[in-house]
């Protein structure tokens, strides 16, 4: 009951965090298994398919003329420590960043916590809708040809390569469209936006924080992990998501609005009189016009049920006036026609 009186108020409870947590492990395995089965199916044929996409994405970019990703690793690979840095960034940055804002905006902002909370939900689930419908190969993958480098294997990251350790395992090497590091920094945006807007110098803390996502995309660039193109998918999932939430938003404050429309009502009803008392009354009236009825009926001549001659309406007193003044004529003209007889004899 609780519950409801907090959803018809529009104000919603605090969030259980120990009920949260389980939550969120549970699905991040089950996005994880999910990307675990996609990323099994890694034959020639799938490679092939991957990579088609992956060169018609490149041309788009080169028809649009930001195929610049080639050269961006060209200027940065030379640059060890950056390359290490970036590497760095890429392999931790999109678990631990994440995760802590989601733990941070939990424990002082529950609204926004389960704002960001849906938001990372359904962006990835589209995420994983379209890397079955549209298997892409990163640039790192393409041919050497093509110029593109992969930058962990280049300065290794650790347990962080696609070889060896987690990733391994864990990683679908065709799941470059969208970029799922640029749709969950976007998130990370979006659940902090408010608390930026708190602070003293907010405009500063909107501006670092909308540098996140900016930086995230340099990166996911840099190790030759993602064209421009799968950056702006990431964005465009998140998008859609919210739009998503917009509407299952939208019908629940539809369902809050009849549901307090129909309490008022029955408040409402509640101050009346009874629908017993109410149908009562509307006997005594209708008894009260048929007695006035058969009075006028019986005045006329008629008895009850009969019908009036033709041509004849009567309508209550209105009527019995009526018949009175032609009475009166009728008498009066008698009189004339006999004083008229009694002149002529």
């Amino acid at each position: 009951m609780a519950v409801l009186r907090a959803a018809v108020a529009g104000v919603h409870p605090r969030v259980a965090w120990w009920r949260e947590l389980p939550l969120l492990a549970v699905g991040y395995a089950a996005y994880a298994c999910v990307r675990d089965l996609r990323g099994r199916d890694t034959s020639a044929v799938a490679y092939r398919v991957a990579e088609q996409h992956a060169l018609s994405l490149l041309a788009v970019e080169q028809r649009l003329g930001i195929a610049i990703e080639g050269g961006l690793q060209a200027r940065v690979l030379p640059l060890r420590p950056v390359v290490q840095v970036a590497a760095t960034f890429y392999s931790t940055a999109h678990f631990l960043v994440t995760a802590g804002v989601l733990a941070l905006l939990l424990t002082v902002e529950p609204s926004a916590y389960r704002r960001m909370r849906n938001l990372l939900a359904g962006s990835t689930l589209l995420a994983l809708g379209l890397f079955t419908v549209f298997p892409c190969a990163p640039p790192r993958l393409l041919p050497a040809s093509y110029g593109y480098v992969d930058a962990l294997q280049l300065v290794g990251a650790g347990a962080w390569s696609y070889d060896r350790g987690v990733l391994e395992h864990i990683s679908d090497p065709f799941a470059a469209v969208p970029s799922l590091h640029m749709a969950w920094a976007t998130c990370v945006v979006v659940g902090l936006w408010p608390l930026a807007g708190r602070l003293r110098h907010r405009a500063v803390a909107r501006l670092a924080l909308a540098g996140y996502p900016v930086l995230t995309w340099a990166t996911v660039v840099v190790t030759g992990n993602h064209f421009l193109l799968d950056g702006a998918a990431g964005v465009a999932v998140v998008a859609g998501a919210a739009g998503l939430r917009s509407g299952v938003a939208a019908v629940r404050r539809g369902g809050r609005w009849i549901l307090t429309h129909r309490l008022d009502q029955d408040r409402v009803s509640g101050q009346r009189a009874s629908p017993a008392q109410q149908g009562g009354g509307g006997r005594d009236r209708h008894d009260g016009r048929a007695g006035q009825h058969d009075e006028v009926e019986r005045q006329s001549g008629r008895g009850p049920g009969q019908q009036a001659p033709q041509g004849v309406h009567l309508v209550g007193h209105g009527s019995r006036s009526a018949a009175s003044a032609a009475s009166a004529g009728q008498s009066a003209l008698e009189a004339k026609n006999s004083g008229m007889r009694s002149g002529d004899g």
